[in-house]
């Protein structure tokens, strides 16, 4: 299995924010997989709902495009807390498709090896207590919505108990909450306004249990007196909850270990890759149902307290993330934004974290048609090629290294040495809303309390700072796109008229005072008119374009030269010796001759070039050098005219 001493990984995969769930599977997989010296990456997204095509969503499910499947040796899915069904069969198909063993947990899927809880005896055992135990005619059924394989199954196992004790199953009694509290609420509360309040509330899982006691207690109902409800999953806030709730709870740890046996023995190959267990939960009759008396006040003060730590824990988190966050500077380089981030990194109570970047996310903009449609192109699905920004921090010496350029599909620069040090990481995807910007990577043993919804929150204020540095860095571009749209000329790419009068003054102001000699160029494209007329205004634009090519090249990088407006050109500069001008001259008319020898037009292209140099007199402004130039431009165009009229004559 490992003969080339190659390192054996092991993807973990989880949706949702049921923290407690997911940090306690990742803590115990983590000890039974050191055991065997098995690495594992924690692919983990806080999404929370079906499809519903929300942008922060869909940004979250994006890590899950992350997962290298030529690296990995076997995925284990947390599949029930998986939400999207996408997301879900993306996982499925892309394992089978490179042919790595996945591990199914509390959802069964074909082809995989399935590791199955027995909520649904739980669920029939916990519907027989409240009819035999408790004596309920009238029970209602909360599940988590039609068409999941997960809730159709403890519905069915719901009616099934329900016929065979000989009560009618009414479907007014039976809805659907999404798994989650707060629906559960609104639902017991339309029971409620519909006269439909039932002995008992029967729930696919505890989390919509509390919403259902959390409204009845609201709407003046005691439990368990007036109504009986049950959940199912054994979570901490139902074992906490006053009253606490009846539920069936998984023994993780045991479970856990369960499943590390199951991936050794299908990567030795003592196992088939595909098969199905079933793991025995607890069942847990307690104080909702009437089987355990309330909690004493001195027990619920308890609760009360450590809920309230939670709260104020939570609370200096919030503080102690926006300060942070007010204490980064936006700065120009988007590098030095990255290495800043190193505040956040320091409330990552691990002893390494990374910051990686897709190389694309700093984009620029070409034009204002990029800007008009939303940016020049965000990536909204998948990651970038490469990884081009990125920080790693280290807590122990407390240093920050910046991350060469790298692979995204390694993941880390250097993953394997990585493993030598740190045994397991955890990512997180990086986004705003559905813009991809990269991920955070955390090196982890034990994931208890509030690790993952800790990372969580860093991850959204870290977001939330690179977005805004990205804005910054677009808006820097694009008014530097604007200012040179406002000085320079679109078709020449020369300056125009403002770039000139924006860069030649200071040259101008030097040679006064430093009593040098300035030197003006007018220059005025011949006969545009006749091009025009003859051959049209493509020909004239490209005649136009040439005089400006001629005039660059003459330049040689000296000079600033620009269109004034039509076939009027104008170069100026430090004239550095007496034979500067007339070698600029010579210049501009041998780059006309030659493209007039080789550009097979039936016109030529020629320019009128007037020249004024002279050291600046006081008093003397630019201007009047210009119309010093132009007087001489005009001279020798009216010269060139006359030449070219008389030839004409001659060929008559």
């Amino acid at each position: 299995m490992d003969s080339n001493n190659k390192k054996i990984k092991i993807a973990l995969v989880s949706g949702g924010i049921d923290n407690a769930y997911n940090s306690a599977f990742a803590t115990y997989l983590a000890g039974e997989f050191s055991k065997f010296d098995f690495h594992i990456i924690w692919y983990q997204s806080i999404a929370n709902e079906d499809v519903t095509g929300k942008p922060h969503e869909v940004g979250e499910m994006n890590i899950y495009n992350l997962i290298n499947y030529r690296m990995i040796d076997a995925v284990i899915m947390l599949t029930s807390t998986m939400k999207s069904p996408k997301a879900k069969e993306d996982v499925i198909s892309r394992a089978a498709e490179n042919g790595v063993p996945l591990i199914s947990v509390d959802e069964t899927i074909d082809g995989a090896y399935n590791i199955a809880f027995d909520y649904e005896d739980s669920i029939e055992d916990l519907v027989r207590h409240v009819i035999e135990k408790h004596g309920a005619k009238n029970i209602n059924f909360i599940g988590g919505m039609k068409g999941n394989p997960l809730s159709d199954s403890r519905e069915n196992i719901y009616r099934r108990v329900l016929e065979e004790h000989n009560i009618p199953v009414d479907e007014k009694r039976i809805g659907y909450a999404y798994f989650w509290h707060e629906p559960a609420a609104d639902l017991f509360e339309k029971w409620h306004k519909e006269g439909l309040v039932p002995d008992a509330v029967v729930c696919a899982n505890d989390s919509m249990a509390i919403g259902v006691c959390n409204k009845a207690a609201e709407l003046g109902y005691n439990i368990p007196e007036d109504l009986i409800v049950t959940g199912v999953d054994g979570i901490d806030e139902a074992m906490t909850y006053v009253p606490s709730m009846t539920t069936a709870k998984i023994n993780i740890k045991e479970a856990s270990k369960r499943i590390v046996e199951i991936v050794s023995l299908i990567l030795s190959g003592k196992q088939e890759p595909s098969g199905c267990e079933k793991i025995k939960a607890e069942r847990i009759y307690s104080q909702s149902c009437g089987c355990k008396p309330l909690t004493a006040a001195k027990k619920e003060n308890t609760i009360k307290h450590y809920l309230y730590e939670d709260i104020n824990k939570f609370k200096g988190m919030t503080k102690s993330f926006i300060d942070t966050a007010d204490e980064i500077v936006i700065d120009a380089d988007f590098n030095v934004t990255v290495e800043r981030l190193r505040l956040f990194m320091e409330k990552i109570w691990t002893k390494s974290a990374w910051i990686c970047i897709c190389d694309d996310f700093i984009s620029k903009i070409g034009n204002t048609e990029d800007v008009y449609s939303g940016g020049s192109g965000f990536r909204r699905e998948g990651y970038s090629e490469y990884i081009g920004y990125g920080i790693q921090y280290c807590s122990g010496d407390k240093t920050l290294k910046k991350l060469p350029f790298f692979r995204t599909s390694e993941l880390l620069p250097n993953i394997e040495e990585v493993f030598d040090k740190y045994h397991n990481i955890t990512l997180q995807p990086l986004h705003f809303q559905d813009r991809t910007i990269g991920y955070i990577a955390v090196e982890f043993d034990h994931c208890m309390g509030n690790f993952s919804m800790l990372n969580t929150f860093d991850c959204s204020v870290i977001s939330l700072v690179l977005e805004n540095a990205r804005v910054q860095c677009e808006l820097r571009s694009f008014a530097k796109m604007l200012e040179e749209m406002y000085v320079h000329d679109p078709m020449t790419k020369l300056l125009n008229r403002r770039g000139f009068y924006k860069f030649v003054p200071k040259i101008y102001e030097d040679c006064a005072a430093g009593k040098q000699e300035f030197m003006i160029v007018s220059a005025d494209l011949d006969n545009l008119k006749g091009i025009n007329d003859n051959y049209g205004h493509a020909e004239g634009d490209n005649a136009i374009i040439k005089i400006a090519e001629a005039l660059t090249n003459a330049s040689d990088g000296r000079f600033i030269t620009a269109r004034f407006g039509g076939d009027e050109y104008v170069a100026a500069g430090i004239c550095p010796s007496e034979e500067f001008s007339t070698e600029y001259i010579n210049k501009i008319n041998k780059y006309l001759d030659e493209y007039n020898k080789n550009s097979g037009k039936n016109y030529t292209v020629d320019a009128s070039c007037g020249v004024y140099k002279a050291v600046p007199a006081q008093g003397e402004s630019l201007d009047e050098f210009i119309s010093e130039a132009d007087a001489v431009m005009y001279s020798v165009k009216k010269r060139r005219k006359k030449g070219r009229q008389e030839l004409a004559r001659k060929r008559m």
